[in-house]
């Protein structure tokens, strides 16, 4: 038990930082198309993938992000236009 109570901060924090930095590149990846760029289906798939992990931990921390889910549905309203079907 005690060291669960030391490893437990531990994994919260590495999973905050990977939050954050699964974060920043889906919103840089936003703000890119925003802002004109083209990109490739493996970049689309990879967004689409790190989408997933961020899900993944925020359900873990037990926090939401509705900004992001914003952002999220333009990425794949941008995909569909792009590359027609289905995500």
């Amino acid at each position: 038990k005690t060291l669960n109570k030391k490893i437990d901060p531990i994994n919260e924090k590495i999973d905050n930082n990977e939050k954050d930095n699964l974060r920043y590149k889906i919103l840089s990846f936003a703000n890119s198309l925003h802002n004109g760029d083209n990109h490739t289906r493996q970049e689309y798939e990879t967004i689409f993938f790190f989408y997933d992990k961020y899900e993944a931990i925020i359900k873990r921390l037990s926090i939401t992000n509705g900004y992001l889910e914003t952002e999220m549905e333009f990425i794949r309203d941008t995909y569909k236009k792009t590359y027609g079907g289905v995500i």
